[in-house]
C-alpha cells in the first residue's frame, strides 16, 4: 500500500488560516456598555472615594465663607471647582482606568473583549467620564448653591461633565503610556494650566480649563473673560477627547500584552 502523499502547499502569496490577520468582531452598543461598566467599576476604589470626600469638604466650607462674605463664589467655582478639583479628580480616576491594568499585567483581559481596539479606547474614556464626571459635576453645582449662586449650578455641572470628558481622553492615554502619569498630570494641571497659561496666550491654548471656563461663563450668562465662544469651546473639547482616544488606540496597538 502506497504512502499518503504530503499535502500540497498553498500557492505563493496565499495566507493560511493561522496567518490570516485578526479582524475585530463587530461592535455593538451592548459590548461597549459592558466594557465601559467593567472599567468604571475597577477604577472606583474605596481610597479614591475617601480622597474625593476629604477634598470636597474644604471647598464647600470655603464656598460658604466666600459667598457669605461678598458673593465672590462665582469666580471661586471657576477657579477652585472647575480649574482645580475637576482636573485633579479626573486625573486620579482616568490614569487608573488602563494604568492599573497595565501595572497589574491584566490588560490582556481587556484585549480579549469582543470589541475592536478603538472601541476599547473609547470604553476606557467613557468609563473615566462616568466614574469621575457625576461626583465632580455635583460638587461644582453644590459649591455654587451653598455659596449663594444657585443660578450657576446647572452651568457649573454641565461644564464639569464636558470638562471631565476632555480630561479623561487625555489622562486615560497618559495612564497607559507611563507609570508616572499622576506626576506628569499634576505638572500639566498645576504648571501649564495653573501658571503658564496665565502668562502666555499661546500656552493658554493648551489649557483644557480655558475651554471649560468659557462654557461656564457662556452658559452662566456672565461677561466673557476669554475670547473663546461657547461653540468654539465645545468643538475644542470634543477634538481634545477624540485626540486622546486616538492616542490611547495607538498605544494599545503598540503595547506588548503577554
Amino acid at each position: 500500500m502506497s504512502a499518503t502523499p504530503p499535502p500540497t502547499p498553498p500557492p505563493s502569496g496565499t495566507l493560511t488560516a493561522a496567518a490570516m490577520p485578526h479582524r475585530a468582531p463587530p461592535m455593538t452598543p451592548r459590548r461597549l456598555l459592558v466594557a465601559t461598566r467593567v472599567l468604571a467599576r475597577l477604577a472606583i476604589t474605596r481610597g479614591r472615594v475617601v480622597a474625593f470626600v476629604a477634598g470636597s469638604v474644604p471647598l464647600l466650607i470655603a464656598a460658604v465663607a466666600i459667598g457669605l462674605e461678598d458673593g465672590r463664589v462665582t469666580r471661586f467655582v471657576e477657579e477652585a471647582a472647575l480649574g482645580l478639583a475637576l482636573p485633579i479628580g479626573t486625573l486620579t480616576i482616568a490614569t487608573a482606568v488602563l494604568g492599573d491594568l497595565a501595572d497589574d499585567a491584566t490588560l490582556v483581559y481587556l484585549r480579549l473583549r469582543p470589541i475592536g481596539i478603538v472601541w476599547q479606547a473609547t470604553a476606557a474614556t467613557l468609563a473615566a467620564t462616568i466614574a469621575a464626571g457625576p461626583p465632580l459635576a455635583a460638587l461644582s453645582a453644590v459649591i455654587a448653591i451653598v455659596g449663594g449662586q444657585p443660578g450657576l449650578a446647572l452651568a457649573a455641572a454641565a461644564s464639569a461633565m464636558l470638562g471631565t470628558l476632555a480630561y479623561s481622553g487625555v489622562f486615560v492615554a497618559l495612564g497607559l503610556r507611563t507609570n508616572r502619569s499622576l506626576l506628569w498630570g499634576l505638572l500639566y494641571v498645576l504648571v501649564v494650566e495653573g501658571f503658564l497659561s496665565r502668562l502666555s496666550s499661546t500656552m493658554s491654548t493648551y489649557a483644557i480649563r480655558r475651554y471649560v471656563g468659557s462654557l461656564y461663563e457662556g452658559w452662566g450668562g456672565r461677561a466673557a473673560l476669554d475670547e473663546v465662544s461657547v461653540v468654539a469651546a465645545l468643538v475644542t473639547l470634543v477634538a481634545i477627547t477624540a485626540a486622546g482616544v486616538a492616542l490611547t488606540t495607538r498605544w494599545l496597538v503598540r503595547r506588548d500584552v503577554p
